[in-house]
């Protein structure tokens, strides 16, 4: 998709009328994630019967670090259209003991299991989005943006019994979806082609699994450069 974007955005600039309504830049920054898990069942495979695993998924609460690209058009002296992708940084827990009092599994007495996990959420999106210009002071502008954004959102479990050094498993989920969001930010001209932008944007994802259901709201703070033709 990204490609196809990029692609689309090379042809039009081929025309220097038009080339001068394009930007590109790119922005790094810290993202908040604080998913929680809401589990609907404990069948681990609905297919096999009487084979249960205590589903115990908590939140990678940490923040983390983002990197963004994107490439805008300039509809209008103070309003453009904006596509990107963003890359959120793979979050891992630190190793913990796994909640087993609802493990039935058959041949597996949860009284003597010693079950610890590691857990890693990872996430990405493209986006498009409307963002509105008001110059406030000499270079300075302020911004507002409204878009959809493109998500994926993998979690992974890895469990390890300490009593039994056969035994391991690893559970790995992804989704993905389509979602609104929102920012604000300011901007700061250096001069007609460079410009220095502060975004802070607002994503909500809802990941479904296998009998769980999922959800992170994500608040996303950065910096960045862009270039004007």
């Amino acid at each position: 998709m990204i490609r196809n974007i990029f692609a689309f955005f090379l042809i039009l600039s081929a025309n220097s009328a038009m080339a001068s309504r394009f930007y590109v830049g790119g922005n790094i920054g810290v993202a908040a994630l604080d998913p929680t898990f809401t589990v609907i069942d404990n069948t681990l495979n609905p297919a096999v019967p009487d084979i249960y695993y205590a589903k115990d998924y908590r939140a990678v609460d940490e923040t983390v670090i983002s990197g963004s690209i994107y490439v805008g058009y300039k509809l209008g002296k103070d309003i453009a259209l904006e596509f990107g992708y963003t890359e959120i940084s793979d979050s891992e827990a630190d190793r913990r003991p796994l909640d087993d009092s609802a493990t039935t599994e058959v041949g597996v007495n949860p009284a003597t299991t010693d079950l610890q996990v590691n857990e890693t959420v990872g996430i990405n999106f493209t986006h498009v989005a409307l963002v509105g210009l008001w110059p406030i002071h000499n270079q300075w502008a302020f911004r507002a943006k409204l878009g959809l954004a493109n998500w994926d959102f993998n979690y992974s479990q890895a469990v390890i019994d300490l009593n039994d050094v056969d035994f391991g498993r690893t559970e790995a989920y992804t989704d993905s979806g389509i979602d609104f969001f929102y920012g604000i930010g300011a901007s700061y001209g250096l001069n007609e082609q460079f410009e220095i932008r502060a975004d802070f944007d607002f994503y909500s994802f809802k990941p479904a699994f296998t009998n769980v259901d999922a959800e992170t709201d994500m608040p996303l703070f950065s910096l960045g450069v862009l270039y004007h033709f």
